[in-house]
């Protein structure tokens, strides 16, 4: 079941099938929007907030997906995954939203390039082109994790129920412009912040070790298993890390016309190398269920 939802769920993304109701998540922000009527930031610990946001949807596909056997059940289930898994993965479109960042990286034109960029990664202090490239492969590495990989790993894990604790804290963690949640949810969001930064950490270090195995790189299996410090964005760090050792990106050249040729050659890089993890998650799901390791 968990193979057959994630094939069916990457056909829908790359096939653009989805309703916007889904891949916007509308579902998930109705549902937010609803919890945060209730009013349970005035009187109860953001801790406890968190875990009644996520817990009753979470508990309902685990009951589904677990306690019950009946096909009907299966077929149930398989059908929240799909919708679930749908409803995040987005690499493609990101992939897509980046192309005027590289025309524009292509073309020098390092203005309209941060323009693009700032739209889609909300970038920290940039003072040069270097470190503007720096930042987007980062940054983008953050994100594919985020809507694809580290979706993909939860799902196999826990299946229906850990995707649907994933994404409801994916949801609670991103910035609200509404008065409500500035003043009163702020508390219980910052929660889901935290934790959404270790959901990630996990799938992080599996990517890691998938890319020391696909590139035969010994760094990349270290940066997999080291211990970091507790206030290091783990994520962000490993991933960077192990990318940068897998693909053995060195230092950025200052000439203006090798460094814009150099930048679109590590992204189109990343790019593929996402797509070879992606196939090597894929096939190991596959053995795993053909050897009833997976349901």
């Amino acid at each position: 079941m968990i193979l057959l939802a994630i094939l069916l769920a990457l056909l829908a993304t790359r096939q653009a099938v989805v309703p916007e109701y889904f891949y916007e998540r509308r579902w998930g922000n109705q549902y937010l929007s609803l919890f945060e009527r209730w009013g349970l930031g005035k009187r109860f610990h953001p801790a406890v907030c968190y875990a009644a946001f996520v817990a009753p949807l979470m508990i309902l596909c685990w009951v589904i997906g677990t306690l019950q056997t009946a096909w009907m059940y299966d077929v149930v289930d398989l059908v929240f995954s799909i919708v679930l898994l749908v409803s995040i993965l987005g690499d493609r479109q990101l992939e897509s939203s980046m192309q005027p960042f590289l025309k524009r990286w292509r073309a020098q034109e390092w203005q309209a390039a941060y323009v693009h960029g700032e739209k889609l990664f909300h970038y920290s202090k940039i003072v040069s082109p270097g470190e503007m490239l720096t930042q987007t492969v980062t940054l983008f590495l953050l994100r594919i994790n985020q809507v694809l990989f580290a979706p993909i790993f939860w799902f196999a894990i826990f299946g229906s129920a850990g995707l649907m604790m994933y994404i409801l804290t994916y949801i609670a963690a991103q910035p609200r412009q509404d008065k409500v949640s500035r003043k009163e949810n702020v508390p219980w969001r910052m929660i889901a912040q935290e934790f959404l930064q270790a959901l990630d950490g996990v799938p992080a270090r599996a990517i890691a070790l998938s890319i020391s195995l696909l590139c035969f790189n010994r760094k990349a299996l270290v940066v997999a298993f080291r211990r970091y410090r507790v206030t290091d964005r783990e994520a962000e760090i490993v991933l960077k890390l192990a990318t940068k050792s897998g693909l053995d990106f060195g230092e950025l050249p200052d000439d203006q016309e090798v460094l814009a040729s150099e930048g679109s050659s590590r992204i189109h890089s990343v790019q593929d190398l996402k797509s070879n993890i992606l196939i090597f998650w894929v096939i190991i799901i596959a053995v795993c269920s053909l050897l009833g390791l997976a349901w």
